[in-house]
């Protein structure tokens, strides 16, 4: 999406989005709180064709037949009962990522066949062949949002990812924002424009924009 608006004023109550000041009023009266991304679930896709494989094998609990990959409106219907095309799980093990999960779970169809997949659906069976099927040092945990990836994958996920890139944004202004850095909706005497920031040297000199998803944040060094 390109970024129309330049953003100057933060939230203050927690969900680190970044406004211009005259909507600030209306935000707060329905602002949630914390970050959007801390609302995400930790959800995987099962691409076709595994997943006409493996799917029909799980716990209806962790299948998410109303949220299948993005499609037309059109074929969700169809999708939510048909696995051929694909669909989003949840892992059966707590305290296993998703992503995690859905590598081994790959790994043991492609070895041991269907019918190994019951003892991925435990913690002792996980660990068992987690440590048998795939190599020490192949996965990463992403240092901006902690996703797990193959050690190859972290770079295109970095550039790709908008949740990742929204972490990584959310982090870059943390960092400014303890350095003394301050939106100029809460510097005195600033202007509360893009153009009229970029008018004067006096402003420009102190000015550092951070891009998030969908709107540039700008923040004045007092």
């Amino acid at each position: 999406m390109t970024r129309f608006h330049y953003m100057t004023a933060r939230c203050p109550i927690g969900c680190e989005a970044w406004l211009m000041p005259s909507w600030l009023r209306t935000h707060r009266g329905r602002c949630v709180g914390h970050p959007w991304v801390d609302d995400l679930p930790d959800e995987v896709v099962v691409p076709a064709p595994m997943a006409s494989l493996l799917l029909p094998m799980l716990p209806q609990s962790i299948v998410d037949g109303a949220n299948p990959p993005t499609v037309s409106d059109s074929r969700r219907d169809h999708l939510a009962h048909d696995f051929s095309h694909g669909c989003r799980v949840r892992s059966p093990v707590e305290g296993v990522p998703a992503r995690r999960w859905l590598r081994v779970a790959t790994a043991v169809v492609e070895t041991k066949g269907l019918s190994a997949v019951g003892r991925i659906l435990t913690p002792e069976g996980f660990e068992q062949l987690e440590q048998e099927l795939i190599e020490p040092g192949s996965a990463i945990c992403c240092p901006d949002c902690g996703e797990h990836l193959t050690t190859r994958g972290l770079e295109i996920h970095r550039s790709t990812s908008s949740a990742c890139g929204w972490r990584q944004a959310a982090a870059e202004v943390r960092h400014l924002w303890a350095g003394g850095w301050r939106d100029p909706y809460n510097v005195k005497g600033a202007p509360l424009t893009w153009s009229e920031l970029t008018a004067t040297i006096r402003w420009k000199r102190r000015l550092c924009t951070v891009d998030f998803t969908r709107w540039t944040a700008v923040l004045l060094k007092p």
